[in-house]
Order: structure tokens, then C-alpha cells, then sequence
């Protein structure tokens, strides 16, 4: 049996968050003193407003200073899946999905500088450490930086952009499925799937790692035939849940596991025509979700000296926080119409229906079934 479909999702959300507005502020780390240079006419900064631990004492006033983002990020997927059946036997099946996939991003970032200190004048301009130089930004390689031309005053914000696109095979899924039992209506079937890491993880086409899912599956046949699945999936240590950011020295940590679960029922309409609804759910077990936060505002100086500083207020910003578990839940509608003996015809949408994970709101998918 050869089967076909397409499928594409308009990611607008992450855990709850839209992807057009995601803030993200970062302030200096610190900076001890023996890194400073003796020419460098910047003293220890008043430690008013720093952090308990001490850990920014010694720093120059600059480290106040701290750049308020706000990003806005497109992320589209084209998906055409291809799966391939063969029976062993009367109970033994093998079936394998290929997906191909095309992987469209983009991103714009609105970048302010916050300025918290005074620099000495001379020999700094404008009397401000940090700000976005317009002959400098313009003539970057990508991303792409827009600053206003401000060449009487400093420049505290910027536009940063950029766009990717890729196309190529995702992550191949073959499954091995054993009916043990058979009765006049009622079937029930295990197998296993192995997921492998034939797609590229960090172009949004795989996983980057192997997973092994055993599962059990029963249906009913009927003029109403509901059906369930559920399995376990283990995978292995990905560059996703690593660092490769920092190459050559990238590093792999275990992708979390998951528990999936699908329940549903087809609704046989006409002799062509049957009607299908499914809940898909999952758990995944120490996942990292982002979730609201805020940076640490040191407070401004009030002249170059520092002797006055003006406490500041939170800065609102998302953090990435690890070992949560997280509850994934989606709703499929739609129709299979047997257009003639061996072809069959698909169409359905899926809905989320909770915030948890990287998600569409509506995915649409159709497919073709043939069977010989």
C-alpha cells in the first residue's frame, strides 16, 4: 500500500507566546578590574543597585547600560510525507514514512539600548559607552542592521533581520506492527517505531537523534469505529537539547521522552464517504519551556561620577527554563472518501488545543491512499 500526503503549519506560538512579539533583554557581564586597561579612564562604578553576591564590584558604570529586544518571528513549513506498506504476513506488517520538507524563517529583532551611565567627554563622543554606530551597522554581513541616521546624537536603536529557507528529508519513521489478536470486530495490535536521524536538526527538518516508540493499537469495526494508541517514546542525546552554537566544541544532551496517546472514532457517513475524529496527546518529561521573566535593572547614574543612582524597575523578558514536563494536546477533523476501489482521498485539519510547545494554531493536511 503506498500512501501520500501534504501538510503545512503557520507556527505562531510558543508556549502560549506569540511569535511576533517575544522580548528579550540581556545587561553586560562584569567586568573585574584587572581587564581594564590603565589608559581606559573608566573607574570602579558606584556597586549601588548591583548584585548582592558581589559579583559585578570592581565593574565600570558601562556594565548598567542593558539592550531591550523585542523579537518577531515567522517560521513556515510545507510538509510532503510519503508512507509505504507491505504485509510479511496475514499479522505482520512493515511500513515506513518519509517526509520532505521545506523550512521557511525569518526574523526581526527591535533593538534599544538602555543608557544607564555617563561616559567622560573626552575622550568618549556624546558622553555615552554604548550605542549603534550607523557607518559600522549598515556595512555588516547578515543579519541585516537598519539604524537611523543619527549623526548628532547617539544611536540607541536598531533593527536586526534576517530570513533562512531550506528544503530536504526529515526524520524517516520505520515501523514494525504485529496483530496478536483478531476477533469478529475487535483488533489489537503492537509494534515499534524507530524514528531516524536522517533530518537536520538545527534547519528544523529533525530531531538530531535516534527514538524508539513501543506502542499498542486497538480498533473496532463498525459503522461507528472508535480506535485508541498509546506508546512510549525514548530518544537519544541531540545537538537540540546541547549547545550547537559553540562549534567545534558543540555538545549533545538527551531529548526528552514522551508518552503519546491517540483516541478517536470514524464515522462510516455513506458506502464512500466516512467521517473522522481524533485526539492526539502527548507528555513530554523534563522539557525546556520558555516562560515570562525579568532581568535585573542595576539603575542609572545620574552624572559620570555615579555618586547618585536612580533604582530601576524589572525588565520584562522570556527564560528558557529546563526539567519541566509538559502536556501537548491537538484535535483532528475530518473525511476519507474512497473515490474508487484502491484510492482513497483524505482531508482533515488539526487543532491545538492547549498553548504547551512550538505550535499552529490550524494545520491542514490532505492525502492520497492506494492500495494493490
Amino acid at each position: 500500500m503506498s500512501d501520500s500526503a501534504i501538510n503545512t503549519s503557520n507556527f505562531d506560538s510558543i508556549d502560549g507566546k506569540k511569535l511576533d512579539s517575544i522580548p528579550l533583554s540581556l545587561h553586560a557581564n562584569p567586568v573585574p578590574a584587572s581587564l581594564i586597561p590603565p589608559s581606559f579612564d573608566t573607574p570602579a562604578c558606584n556597586t549601588t543597585g548591583f548584585p548582592a553576591d558581589g559579583s559585578y564590584d570592581g565593574s565600570p558604570c558601562f556594565v548598567r547600560d542593558y539592550v531591550k529586544t523585542n523579537y518577531n518571528i515567522n517560521l513556515k513549513v510545507n510538509q510532503y510525507i510519503v508512507y509505504l506498506t507491505y504485509g510479511l504476513s496475514l499479522h505482520f506488517e512493515i511500513s515506513a514514512a518519509l517526509p520532505f520538507s521545506k523550512v521557511r524563517m525569518s526574523v526581526v529583532s527591535q533593538a534599544t539600548i538602555v543608557p544607564n551611565s555617563f561616559a567622560p567627554q573626552p575622550p568618549f563622543i556624546f558622553n555615552r559607552f554604548n550605542f549603534f554606530q550607523p557607518t559600522i551597522a549598515q556595512a555588516a554581513p547578515p543579519p541585516n542592521i537598519t539604524v537611523p541616521n543619527c549623526p548628532a546624537a547617539p544611536c540607541f536603536d536598531a533593527v536586526f533581520s534576517d530570513s533562512r529557507s531550506v528544503t530536504g528529508l526529515g526524520n524517516v519513521v520505520v515501523r514494525g506492527k504485529y496483530q496478536f489478536y483478531t476477533g469478529e470486530r475487535l483488533g489489537i495490535a503492537g509494534g515499534l517505531d524507530a524514528r531516524l536521524p536522517t533530518g537536520d536538526e538545527e534547519n528544523f527538518l529533525g530531531s538530531g537523534t535516534l527514538g524508539l516508540k513501543p506502542f499498542v493499537v486497538a480498533s473496532y469495526r463498525g459503522r461507528i469505529s472508535p480506535h485508541g494508541e498509546v506508546g512510549y517514546e525514548l530518544n537519544g542525546n541531540s545537538l537540540l537539547y546541547g549547545n550547537f552554537i559553540a562549534t567545534p566544541t558543540a555538545t549533545k544532551s538527551g531529548l526528552p521522552s514522551r508518552f503519546l496517546y491517540v483516541a478517536g472514532v470514524n464515522v462510516a457517513v455513506t458506502k464512500r464517504l466516512t467521517a473522522a475524529f481524533d485526539l492526539y496527546g502527548q507528555r513530554v518529561f523534563g522539557a525546556s519551556q520558555l516562560e515570562p521573566g525579568h532581568l535585573d535593572d542595576f539603575g542609572a547614574c545620574n552624572d559620570s561620577d555615579c555618586a547618585v543612582v536612580t533604582p530601576g524597575n524589572p525588565i520584562p523578558t522570556s527564560l528558557v527554563k529546563s526539567d519541566t514536563d509538559i502536556s501537548i494536546v491537538d484535535a483532528s477533523l475530518g473525511a476519507k472518501v474512497r473515490l474508487f476501489r484502491h484510492l482513497l482521498v483524505t482531508g482533515n485539519v488539526l487543532l491545538k488545543l492547549n498553548d504547551s510547545g512550538l505550535r499552529a494554531k490550524v494545520v491542514p493536511l490532505a492525502g492520497i491512499s492506494y492500495t494493490f
